[in-house]
């Protein structure tokens, strides 16, 4: 897993080189990368691709399809968004565009920043709904109390199921109970899990059944994992 993928991933419609460099260095410092993109091809990514934020020019021919296609995407439609607009004559509309902010122009550093600081939260909260964390640890599987255990190990791993590298083939649906433990985790994590995908020797595993105090001392393991990669450039 390379690092653009554990990082903030923001998607950026904008033709002003200018604007567009001083958006994406303004994101750099608070570690989140961007996707410059033309309209055409910003309609087709947020089908298929997460972004936790989106930044949309409305000067741009199809901005407000793209800010639909957005809000109607299953990945996409909670990320943060920010629309451009053109200083006084832009505010009338502004009341009319779907979007989370909005930026009149000028754009300016101290404007950008103070933009994205208030708009933070919200974005890492986007971004912790989807963490996946890179970790390999031994995990025990188990179909059922009387069958074998299976010694495999994880890939990665959310707040909702993990990835597994296991040498014994799992069919999507096949119910397994897994254990494992975590780095500077005191207990043993214990959960029930349905197989959601198996390729190419890896599975993906949706926790069905896990203890509340378990799961919250998991979600507070990753959200500390997830702070140490998205650490902002000072």
């Amino acid at each position: 897993m390379t690092e653009s993928s554990l990082s903030i991933s923001v998607l950026l419609v904008c033709r002003d080189s200018a604007e567009t460099s001083l958006i994406t260095e303004v994101m750099r410092k608070f570690g989140i990368s961007v996707r410059h993109s033309v309209e055409t091809e910003a309609l087709e990514l947020v089908k298929y691709q997460k972004f936790e934020a989106a930044v949309v020019d409305f000067n741009v021919p199809l901005a407000s399809m793209i800010l639909d296609q957005l809000h109607g995407s299953a990945s996409n439609k909670t990320a943060v968004t920010f629309a451009i607009l053109n200083g006084k004559s832009g505010r009338a509309s502004s009341l009319k565009v779907r979007a989370s902010f909005v930026l009149h122009r000028p754009l300016s550093p101290s404007l950008m920043y103070r933009t994205l600081q208030a708009a933070y939260g919200m974005i890492l909260h986007e971004r912790r709904r989807y963490f996946r964390c890179p970790i390999v640890v031994p995990v025990t599987l188990q179909k059922g109390a009387e069958s074998e255990k299976t010694s495999a190990h994880s890939v990665n791993i959310s707040q909702n199921g993990l990835a597994v590298s296991t040498p014994v083939p799992l069919g999507p649906g096949t119910s397994v109970a897994a254990q494992f433990k975590l780095p500077q985790l005191p207990p043993t994590i214990a959960a029930e899990a349905a197989v959601r995908w198996y390729r190419d020797g890896k599975a993906g595993l949706l926790f069905l059944s896990l203890d509340p105090s378990l799961r919250s001392e998991l979600s507070e393991w990753l959200s500390r994992r997830m702070e140490a990669f998205l650490r902002p450039v000072q």
